[in-house]
């Protein structure tokens, strides 16, 4: 699939993180928009359909969990890439495990390279 042709929503509450994965994301030449958290891309998400949706599971006002309950009622679900570096209450690999579960596919434990990050975004959408 043409990366330009496929639109990604990227949430992070970490400004820092969030403007590295859209540098990235969109220098790989994917159509990025960006999220502060799961309550913002829930209200993105009303409006404009994804492909891919890349949430941070650990996040204040709206988390990863959330923001994937909210895509299982979407049709067709954009494919979701959950991302964690883990917290004081969950390491990263449980909130992934939990997020699988639920649907997300290709997770990424931070810290990530760019080339994991486009992998898996082509990952998820067959290329």
């Amino acid at each position: 699939m043409d990366p330009a042709k496929i639109s990604v929503l990227v949430v992070d509450d970490d400004p820092g993180m969030r403007q590295v994965m859209v540098r990235i994301l969109d220098t790989a030449g994917f159509e990025v928009t960006a999220a502060e958290n799961g309550r913002d891309a829930i209200r993105i998400l009303k409006t404009r359909k994804f492909d891919v949706v890349i949430t941070d599971m650990l996040m204040p006002e709206g988390d990863g969990v959330e923001v994937l309950m909210h895509l299982r009622t979407m049709k067709p679900a954009p494919a979701v890439i959950p991302i964690s570096g883990g917290g004081q209450m969950v390491s990263a690999s449980e909130g992934l495990a939990l997020a699988v579960k639920m649907g997300g596919r290709a997770p990424l434990v931070k810290p990530f390279t760019a080339e994991q990050l486009v992998t898996a975004v082509r990952s998820v959408c067959g290329g």
